[in-house]
């Protein structure tokens, strides 16, 4: 099996059945759920791809507060190595 087949069975076991393929034609699949926004796309003859991963939550807290909780939190993951 394809590695982009793996990665694809991985993620169908760990978000469950993905909620849109945009075509139909192309490896590109997605999923809309209450938690997160991720979508799938790769070439399988090229065995290249990305993921693209977006937490609601934390879009929810940069809407609500702004960029400062991001510089908060950088700064906080920083100080933990320091």
């Amino acid at each position: 099996m394809a590695d982009a087949y793996k990665i694809l069975d991985y993620f169908l076991k760990a978000f469950g059945p993905f909620t849109g393929r945009p075509n139909a034609y192309a490896d590109i699949y997605n999923w809309d759920t209450t938690a997160l926004n991720l979508s799938l796309r790769y070439q399988v003859k090229t065995e290249m791809g990305v993921a693209v991963f977006s937490n609601k939550n934390l879009e929810n807290a940069i809407a609500a507060n702004g960029p400062s909780v991001l510089v908060k939190d950088v700064y906080q993951s920083f100080s933990v190595l320091y």
